[in-house]
């Protein structure tokens, strides 16, 4: 009778767990990956329209579309810096996840040409299947000589991170 009824009990159990959705929850090591990831995606976003360009083509207030659900609105720009706010707005990274967020970013170029040298990412708020993240993101780049943005350099710090309403992380992780 007891074999059964365990039996039973541990039947439901199962059962209940596979039609109530309960999936394990994340790692923390693999949302902050997933958050660099879409870092990462962001800013290769951001390149074509920036890179090869003087800053001072970008006009303070002007609005830049980068992606369906993508623009930046230029907050400052001069001779060697472009300061950009990045707004999403359920834009669909490549996995398919819809973000909405903001991402205030700072571009800075190298003084003998109009090569980035540069981007950090900072204070931005990132917001997604019941997940909000904030973080940092410098990377910088590692040959002046050529046009082509290539990280040479590349930190990422998640500095808060809530899940379903729980905050999980409130200090800092850094994933490199």
């Amino acid at each position: 009778m007891r074999k059964t009824f365990a039996a039973t009990l541990a039947l439901v159990i199962m059962m209940f767990g596979l039609f109530t959705g309960c999936e394990p929850a994340p790692s923390i090591p693999s949302i902050v990956t997933t958050m660099k990831g879409y870092n990462d995606e962001l800013i290769g976003l951001l390149l074509p329209p920036i890179n090869g360009t003087s800053p001072l083509d970008f006009p303070e207030d002007t609005v830049i579309t980068i992606d369906d659900g993508i623009d930046c609105k230029v907050r400052y720009s001069d001779s060697g810096e472009l300061d950009l706010l990045l707004r999403l707005n359920f834009w669909v990274a490549h996995d398919g996840t819809e973000i909405c967020g903001i991402l205030p970013v700072d571009i800075e170029y190298y003084s003998s040409s109009s090569s980035i040298y540069s981007f950090q990412a900072r204070s931005a708020m990132l917001y997604f299947d019941r997940t909000s993240v904030s973080y940092r993101a410098d990377v910088t780049d590692g040959d002046e000589t050529t046009e082509a943005f290539t990280p040479d350099t590349d930190y990422f710090t998640c500095t808060s991170l809530i899940v379903d309403g729980k905050t999980l992380l409130a200090n800092v992780y850094e994933s490199k």
